[in-house]
């Protein structure tokens, strides 16, 4: 069997060969047909157009939407820390008793008597 170390690592590899769109054979079996196709795409292009037009996987478009999307909220929220009115550690009122330890802990302070 596969050795539980590396398991993380085979996850990543095949995520990244999805992602990137690399052609990939796990076992002799889909090596064997990968290499049939390959050389039947070489005959006739319209076999595997990905190879020959892009090798880009939709899954990249995707997956660039959502990092563009992430970007842009974190930076929303940070536009709208920087406009806030916070005053740090002592702006915490006594309705919100936690507040002030969140504050120390957001700057980089310690909190709970850590």
């Amino acid at each position: 069997g596969i050795n539980a170390e590396y398991m993380g690592d085979i996850i990543s590899l095949v995520r990244l060969a999805n992602v990137h769109n690399i052609l990939a054979a796990y076992n002799p079996t889909s090596g064997e047909a990968l290499m049939r196709i390959l050389e039947m795409g070489l005959k006739d292009k319209s076999i595997i157009p990905s190879f020959y037009e892009t090798l880009e996987s939709p899954s990249v478009a995707e997956y660039k939407r959502g990092q563009q999307a992430l970007i842009l909220a974190l930076t929303q929220a940070e536009q709208t820390m920087r406009k806030s009115k916070f005053q740090g550690p002592l702006a915490a009122t006594p309705e919100e008793p936690e507040a002030k330890e969140q504050a120390v802990l957001f700057v980089g302070g310690k909190g709970r008597g850590e």
